[in-house]
């Protein structure tokens, strides 16, 4: 597994989006920071698994994301 790994995605008006690890983690005992801009939104972290994740939004959403994942 990988520590402190990021990625950045372009979203154009979707509810939701699966993100794909490089690197497989050993569990889903991490955390994902997300940041979406330029407008304020709800994201939420769903369906972790050691290979990626999916981030699901309260609507259609464009824009730039930002996702950060945390390993203590």
């Amino acid at each position: 597994s990988v520590s402190n790994i990021s990625g950045e995605v372009i979203l154009d008006d979707q509810a939701s989006l699966d993100i794909t690890f490089d690197v497989a983690q050993i569990d889903t005992n991490y955390t994902i920071c997300v940041e979406i801009a330029p407008t304020s939104t709800v994201a939420s972290v769903h369906t972790k698994t050691v290979n990626g994740f999916r981030i699901q939004f309260d609507q259609g959403r464009s824009g730039r994301l930002r996702w950060h994942l945390l390993r203590s």
